[in-house]
């Protein structure tokens, strides 16, 4: 099974050194989806950042998905 590391930013970055054995893509993009929310959470109503990112890699440093959160005060009509 791939072993993905899974970097995140939320105004500072956070690099995954041990990875994760996951079984693919799926398992992957829950994980993602996973991390968002953490960081989201630690980040709490104090926090000025409004871009969210978990970014995953392969073993080889291959970029291979992405998951993007960003929080507006204004949604468009």
């Amino acid at each position: 099974m791939p072993r993905y590391f899974i970097d995140t930013s939320n105004g500072f970055k956070a690099h995954d050194e041990q990875g994760l054995v996951l079984s693919g893509p799926e398992e992957l993009a829950m994980v993602l989806r996973q991390s968002l929310a953490t960081v989201m959470h630690d980040e709490g109503s104090h926090g000025s950042h409004d871009e969210f990112r978990a970014i995953a890699y392969d073993e080889e440093g291959r970029h291979v998905m992405i998951a993007t959160m960003r929080l507006t005060t204004n949604a468009p009509n």
